[in-house]
């Protein structure tokens, strides 16, 4: 599951996670468990949560947990830049509030949050590499990316997973776009898989089907960390791994 590949590439070295629309806190809380075995006193969790009412809820339900002290709560979005925004409001501590109204959203109420970049975040707070970022926005993913582009451009990420389903056509955002982000980096595009890592040499219009699925942007360094298969497309529309 995705809080697996969130412990599984903490260092022994000070490491630092994101966990970017983090809601109620049931990912930072699962990932955290999960790292329980290790030596977690050099390791922080930064949660970031712009709707007001659920970051009451998600303070509260981490400062009850054991190792709470080392998630870091932050009452913001992420995004491409600073300042505010409006946001869509299902319900308090719905996961599907989002930044883009859809056909969910066409009559619900709106608040204002504030918003930050991940660049600015790690400017303010002396934050020089992140091993691990998981961002679920609703479809403002490609949004965040763009706000970490600088760390991007320096290597600084190692693995940044989304969350991608039908909120990006609210985004006007696709798969692809993330593919052209990212085209002779060292990065790499992949789904995770039941089996580990999928991960695509090229974007194909296969993989623009707007089903909810977890993928990764993977520094190549970092990849043998995983169980992953590499390929491509062919023209029968079938992923053939190498």
């Amino acid at each position: 599951d995705v809080p697996t590949v969130g412990a599984t590439v903490v260092l022994f070295a000070s490491t630092d996670l994101f966990d970017i629309g983090a809601n109620v806190g049931d990912w930072s809380i699962s990932l955290i468990n999960k790292l329980q075995s290790r030596n977690i006193n050099q390791i922080e969790v930064h949660a970031f949560e712009p709707n007001n009412d659920t970051f009451t809820c998600l303070k509260r339900n981490i400062e009850k947990h054991p190792l709470g002290k080392i998630v870091k709560l932050i009452p913001k979005g992420c995004s491409s830049s600073i300042g505010f925004d409006k946001m869509y409001i299902a319900n308090s501590n719905s996961g599907s509030n989002s930044l883009h109204p859809g056909f969910v959203h066409s009559d619900l109420k709106t608040i204002q949050i504030e918003k930050t970049t991940i660049e600015e975040y790690c400017r303010e707070n002396h934050i020089f590499k992140i091993q691990f970022i998981k961002s679920d926005t609703e479809g403002h993913e490609v949004e965040v990316i763009k706000g970490a582009r600088r760390l991007f451009d320096e290597e600084r990420i190692m693995i940044f997973q989304f969350e991608y389903n039908l909120t990006w056509l609210y985004s006007r955002c696709f798969i692809k776009d993330v593919f052209d982000l990212f085209k002779g980096t060292p990065y790499l595009v992949g789904k995770i898989a039941m089996d580990g890592l999928q991960i695509y040499r090229e974007w194909h219009p296969e993989i623009e089907r707007f089903f909810e699925s977890n993928y990764v942007i993977i520094h190549k360094d970092i990849l043998d960390r995983f169980k992953y298969k590499i390929g491509a497309f062919d023209n029968n529309y079938y992923y053939n791994a190498e």
